[in-house]
């Protein structure tokens, strides 16, 4: 499947308190497989991040750095983030998350479950 950098972004960002959370082992183990494998497009998106802001950074006199032209920022930033990139995403169905009501379970959160939304059959 095809994953825009803003999903992997968004996915790696959102998923810090999910993942300490009591889930069912299927969920578990595909969201920490999908982390585990977002991991180098990650890397790549931040590397050419830093690139773009150094690009547009300026300091003077060793006060804090500030975007001078922050149009161009924006347009280039979103152009990275808008990059597609194959990825074989660890899917879960919905059965999976009926699993949740059971109170073994911690429950998730609307927000929550919008994050772990591009993973679900």
């Amino acid at each position: 499947m095809k994953i825009k950098n803003s999903e992997v972004v968004s996915f790696i960002n959102n998923t810090n308190e999910i993942v300490k959370k009591k889930l069912p082992v299927k969920l578990g183990y595909a969201i920490g497989k999908n982390l585990k494998n977002m991991s180098s497009i990650a890397e790549l998106y931040n590397t050419e991040y830093k690139k773009i802001k150094a690009e547009y950074e300026k300091s003077e006199d060793g006060n804090k750095p500030i975007i001078e032209d922050m149009a161009g920022f924006i347009k280039e930033v979103n152009e990275l983030l808008s990059i597609d990139n194959e990825f074989d995403m660890a899917m879960v169905s919905m059965a999976v998350l009926d699993d949740l009501d059971n109170p073994r379970y911690d429950s998730l959160t609307p927000e929550e479950l919008s994050v772990l939304d591009i993973m679900i059959e």
